[in-house]
């Protein structure tokens, strides 16, 4: 019984790396449509991990499994639809499937109330910013909200697959946002000054 005990928690670790692989790798992907493909593996992985959460010391984590089982859908619809309008559909679907799942899962399953919110909160935004699409805006979102959220989760579920994720992502974005910044501060700094102007309007 033991021995059981010590496997499923290797598995359940292990399913948690091979999410941050595939999170990395959707980061390194050069077209949205692999950055989605790769997105629904990570989530099809930690699925897998949360699943087995319930056969270890760790316990229920029953919003995170239905969460990502959800991810997965998302990450292949976004992937493969070529309409917007058919992306906003799904997208206000899977806000729909997120809460009522969450929902579900604090209700009827035993996941801990706040932890499911928390990653119910975390989906809604990461969903709400992903259709905005502007970078700024999802790295903002991304690292004051959505990454902390699991980032918590994941630490309560004992997740070192799913923390180092969120390690990553809030790292990334952060280096991301400061190259912004200073390509933006090159850009003004490169711009040629207009001439002065005199009182009666002519250039000195």
């Amino acid at each position: 019984m033991a021995e059981d005990s010590v496997l499923f928690q290797i598995l359940y670790q292990a399913a948690g790396v091979f999410g941050l692989i595939c999170g990395f790798l959707s980061y390194q992907a050069k077209q949205t449509k692999y950055f989605y493909i790769f997105q629904a593996v990570c989530g099809f992985f930690f699925a897998i991990q949360f699943g087995l959460a319930v056969l270890t010391p760790v316990g229920v984590a029953y919003a995170g499994l239905v969460i990502n089982l959800t991810n997965i859908v998302r990450g292949l619809t976004f992937a493969f639809s070529k309409s917007a309008r058919e992306k906003w559909y799904f997208a206000i679907f899977l806000l729909i499937a997120y809460i009522g799942l969450g929902i579900c899962s604090i209700v009827f399953w035993g996941e801990n109330v706040w932890l499911g919110i928390l990653v119910i909160a975390a989906q809604i935004a990461s969903t709400i910013i992903m259709k905005i699409g502007k970078p700024f805006v999802i790295r903002v979102v991304s690292i004051s909200m959505v990454s902390p959220c699991w980032m918590v989760y994941d630490v309560f579920k004992f997740s070192v697959g799913g923390i180092l994720t969120e390690v990553f992502n809030m790292t990334s974005i952060a280096i991301a946002m400061i190259r912004a910044h200073r390509e933006k501060q090159k850009t003004v700094s490169v711009q040629p000054e207009t001439p002065a102007q005199t009182e009666d309007g002519q250039s000195e």
